[in-house]
């Protein structure tokens, strides 16, 4: 591979892509398939890789990106600063993206932003999670997702191990149980979906893409807010309280945080 003439980005496709994707997934950025597509996951774990190693993140593998990546030994140990992230999230507004497509698929939707983690979402349309998950004007069961998560991994060709707990089994403080979870939060290979009473009023299912233990704040991608058509959501960021969080699980009387695992 010639680093000087390289210049890959999303859309991009062969035999380069695939040893970008062994380069990076060599060196803990990427878990997705080596299958030589630039899709979202891989472009997301360029744009951590170019962070980590301060160069501009544009998700673009050119020749400085390239280099840098041939280069690197996976020696690095990460240290624990107190903030735990997930990467590979949709964030740009919309149906199928950061907003859910109706007001009762928060379910799918956030299935769908799990899939987008392992570069899965192709396979993840939220009407279709819906069908899977036996969404109604209702809502969705656990066990909706749980079938759900079942059909998407026999399409996708992996299988999920899932797994739910109270808040309560990890860690005796808030400062523990969400350290704990931020851990989770972080591996290249767990995502975890949150169930909770909303403002202390409405069943709901959301996905956290940073947690800081430092201030006990989290941020979450806010699938609903103002509406992008008159059907769907645009979503947003939303700087909550990580007691404010725990109050909403709180509402909950089922297990209302679900440890999603994939298995290749």
């Amino acid at each position: 591979m010639d680093c000087n003439k390289t210049n890959l980005k999303t859309g991009s496709s062969g035999e380069d892509v695939k040893t970008i994707q062994t380069l990076l997934q060599k060196q803990g950025y990427y878990t997705g398939k080596i299958d030589g597509s630039f899709g979202t996951y891989t472009r997301q774990a360029v744009v951590e890789f170019q962070k980590k190693n301060k160069l501009l993140t544009d998700g673009i593998v050119g020749p400085v990106t390239c280099k840098r990546l041939q280069g690197t030994t996976n020696t690095t140990v990460k240290v624990d600063n107190g903030i735990y992230e997930s990467i590979g999230h949709f964030m740009s507004t919309g149906c199928n993206k950061k907003g859910q497509c109706t007001s009762t698929f928060c379910a799918p939707h956030t299935i769908h932003q799990i899939a987008a983690k392992w570069d899965l979402e192709k396979y993840a349309d939220e009407y279709r999670l819906a069908g899977w998950a036996g969404t109604t004007s209702s809502g969705t069961s656990h066990a909706g997702i749980e079938t759900a998560f079942y059909q998407l991994g026999k399409v996708a060709g992996v299988k999920f191990k899932l797994t739910w707990k109270n808040l309560s089994d990890f860690g005796g403080t808030l400062r523990e149980q969400m350290q704990n979870i931020g851990k989770i939060l972080q591996d290249k290979n767990k995502c975890i979906l949150w169930h909770d009473l909303y403002r202390l009023k409405y069943g709901h299912y959301e996905i956290v893409k940073l947690i800081n233990i430092n201030t006990l704040i989290m941020l979450v991608l806010n699938s609903l807010g103002s509406k992008c058509t008159s059907t769907s959501f645009c979503g947003y960021d939303e700087n909550r309280n990580c007691s404010t969080m725990a109050s909403y699980c709180k509402g909950i009387s089922q297990k209302s945080i679900l440890i999603v695992e994939i298995v290749r």
